[in-house]
């Protein structure tokens, strides 16, 4: 979370805020894929394990919309 936090931070001073933006958003989407693939490293509950798979798909497919 913290490193998450310091890159959000970092690119608030972007000039070009659409950059910025998508920036921002790329590292909150990879912080929560970060954590969802931990979860699935412990596989404790069935459900959780599927909903950190979906989370990653999801997660992935808006990160590759955001740098293009």
């Amino acid at each position: 979370m913290e490193k998450m936090s310091r890159g959000m931070a970092a690119g608030r001073t972007t000039a070009n805020f659409d950059h910025g933006f998508a920036n921002m958003m790329a590292k909150q989407h990879q912080a929560a894929i970060d954590m969802a693939q931990i979860k699935l490293e412990h596989r404790r509950y069935l459900e959780i394990r599927r909903t950190a798979q979906e989370l990653i798909q999801k997660q992935s497919k808006e990160m590759t919309g955001l740098r293009t």
